[in-house]
């Protein structure tokens, strides 16, 4: 699954909406980890940790994987739920992080629609 080995990470430049959070906050943990979970949310939090100091850099998959004792799978799969959340976006071997996110929408925090999101596969 992970054919990705390096890509480079960078955030848009807009300005936050007075209604999002920041990825580091106690509103994303409680409300976003349970679609996210939690190797998701740990490699968004590092991401924006990295882009806090710098406007880009270089993911080496296998290293990051490493750091945050995940498989490279598991970490493309992360970035890849992300993408699929729209908090993140795939540009080429861009990875786009949204450093501000919004509340979790409301038809999706149903138990049927949480499940059949979480059943989703990421590819």
């Amino acid at each position: 699954m992970s054919e990705r080995k390096r890509f480079t990470l960078t955030s848009p430049t807009e300005a936050p909406s007075p209604t999002t959070h920041r990825v580091r906050s106690e509103y994303v943990e409680e409300a976003w980890l349970p679609y996210l979970g939690p190797a998701a949310l740990t490699f968004a939090r590092r991401c924006d940790l990295v882009l806090s100091n710098q406007s880009s850099c270089g993911v080496e998959v296998t290293r990051w994987a490493t750091q945050l004792g995940i498989t490279q799978d598991e970490l493309i799969s992360a970035a890849n739920r992300l993408a699929r959340y729209g908090l993140a976006q795939w540009n080429g071997d861009n990875f786009v992080l949204s450093r501000h996110w919004p509340p979790v929408p409301a038809a999706i925090t149903t138990d049927l629609h949480r499940v059949a999101l979480l059943a989703l596969e990421d590819a």
